[in-house]
């Protein structure tokens, strides 16, 4: 496993360099004579610019191996991608592979449901027209019993009514004798009659001699 850390030049000599160039341009500083001379003063300067320069290059060098350091773990990496990329051809190969068959097999799966869906539309409309026939003859049929219906109402109609003008007629006859016995048991009978009429909807009429005949 390689060291992710950069390596580091040694600071200390470049420090003690430092320390030493500035003593030396103190010591230059203290022994010469004031004001000072050129020749004291350019080597003071001398001796500043030194140190100086002894103080920053470390840190250059530093720059410099971490520069040559990224440049080695970027050319790592570049050669593990280029290793790997055989693997990554081949799992592209094999998804290129697994794709087609996915593929194919929604095509198949559209056919199908395109096919069972054109069989759904063939039997609903079978069913539609089942339906409406079913339809049109149970129509029919409520038809014809409601005509039967209305045709044995009216007959049953007739049949109550006469029943009544009957009951009316033997009423009048019975009201006619002298047997009050008689007279009397023939209204009972007619009220019970009529009464049985008003529960099923139809009141009985008795005309009036003077009243005007209505349709």
């Amino acid at each position: 496993m390689r060291d992710s850390t950069a390596p580091k030049p040694a600071k200390l000599p470049f420090f003690v360099a430092d320390l030493v160039l500035l003593g030396a341009a103190y010591f230059v500083y203290m022994q010469s004579e004031k004001p000072l001379n050129p020749a004291a003063l350019g080597l003071m300067v001398a001796c500043v610019a030194a140190a100086a320069f002894f103080g920053v290059f470390p840190w250059v060098l530093e720059f410099r191996a971490l520069l040559k350091w990224a440049e080695s773990e970027s050319l790592q990496s570049v050669v593990g991608q280029i290793d790997q990329l055989e693997t990554v051809v081949e799992q592209i190969s094999g998804a290129t592979a697994q794709w087609q068959g996915v593929q194919e097999a929604a095509t198949t799966t559209a056919a199908n449901a395109r096919n069972i869906a054109e069989s759904m539309a063939t039997e609903i409309k079978g069913f539609t027209k089942f339906m409406e026939k079913a339809q049109e003859s149970e129509r029919a049929t409520l038809q014809l019993e409601v005509q039967k219906l209305r045709r044995a109402e009216g007959e049953w109609l007739q049949v109550l009514i006469h029943f009544l003008d009957h009951t009316f007629a033997l009423h009048k006859a019975a009201s006619r004798s002298t047997h009050r016995a008689v007279a009397d048991q023939v209204t009972a009978f007619q009220n019970a009659c009529r009464d049985i009429a008003r529960r099923v909807g139809l009141t009985p009429f008795a005309a009036v001699a003077s009243e005007p005949f209505n349709a």
